[in-house]
C-alpha cells in the first residue's frame, strides 16, 4: 500500500493519494504524480522520501521547481547494516554527527566537509560505505540544511509518514485479510483522517516565511 501525505501552508496535513500496488518503482510513482497533477495538485515545495532509485528525478520532472530530501534515518540504517558489531558504535557516532546540522550556523560546505572527513576515517574499513556516500546524489540528504532551523528535525526524514504508518499496521494486523482491496483501502482511509485530525498542528509553517534560504 502506497501512501502520498501533505502538509499545506494552513498548517494542515492532508492525504493526497492512497494506492494498492504489488510493484514499487519511480515509474510507478510518477504514474501517482500524474494522478496528483490531474487532481489539481499543481506545486509541490519539497518532496520528502526514502531513497527509492530514479524517484528523485521522476518528482522533479513532474513538479519543476519541486526539491528533494532523502530520508537520513534510512540512510544511517542502511550504512549500519553493513558495519561489523565491533565498529557500529563508534561509526554510529560518526555518521550521526555528518547529518547534525540542524543550527542556524549549518552550511551546505560545513555539511560535505564532515562527510569527507567521515570518509577518509572509515574508507579503509568500509570502502562500500565511503563509497555510498561520495555519489552526486548525496546532495539529497543535505537539502534540509537550506530550510530553517524550526523545521530541519521534520524534514530530513520519514519520520511523520512512518509514524503514520504505525499506526496503520497497528490496526490493520488485527485482520488476516482483506476480501477486496478496497475494503483496505476504506479502513486505512479512517485511520489516516483521526491522524490528521491529532496531528495537524504539530507541524510550524510559519517557519516557512522565508524558505528556503538557498539551493545548490
Amino acid at each position: 500500500m502506497h501512501v502520498i501525505y501533505g502538509v499545506k501552508e494552513d498548517n494542515t496535513r492532508e492525504l493526497l493519494l492512497l494506492e494498492v500496488n504489488p510493484k514499487e518503482s519511480h515509474n510507478v510513482w510518477g504514474e501517482y504524480f500524474e494522478k496528483l497533477q490531474k487532481k489539481g495538485v499543481d506545486h509541490v515545495d519539497l518532496v520528502v522520501s526514502d531513497g527509492l532509485p530514479g524517484l528523485s528525478d521522476t518528482a522533479r520532472f513532474q513538479f519543476p521547481g519541486s526539491y528533494f530530501q532523502r530520508c537520513v534515518v534510512h540512510k544511517q540504517r542502511n550504512v549500519l547494516n553493513k558495519v561489523r558489531p565491533r565498529d557500529k558504535q563508534a561509526l554510529a557516532y560518526d555518521i550521526k554527527e555528518v547529518f547534525n546540522n540542524l543550527d542556524s550556523n549549518s552550511t551546505l560546505e560545513g555539511a560535505k566537509i564532515k562527510s569527507d572527513t567521515f570518509c577518509r576515517m572509515w574508507e579503509k574499513s568500509y570502502p562500500n560505505v565511503v563509497k555510498s556516500l561520495q555519489t552526486e546524489d548525496i546532495n539529497n540528504y543535505f537539502t534540509y540544511i537550506d530550510y530553517p532551523v524550526e523545521v530541519r528535525r521534520m524534514i530530513y526524514t520519514t519520520n511523520s509518514i512512518e509514524s503514520l504508518n504505525r499506526q496503520i499496521r497497528r490496526v490493520t494486523k488485527t485482520k488476516v485479510t482483506f476480501d477486496k482491496a478496497e475494503n483496505l483501502l476504506d479502513l486505512t482511509f479512517m485511520i489516516i483522517k483521526n491522524f490528521e485530525a491529532n496531528n495537524w498542528q504539530k507541524f510550524p509553517v510559519h517557519a516557512f516565511n522565508n524558505w528556503p534560504k538557498k539551493h545548490t
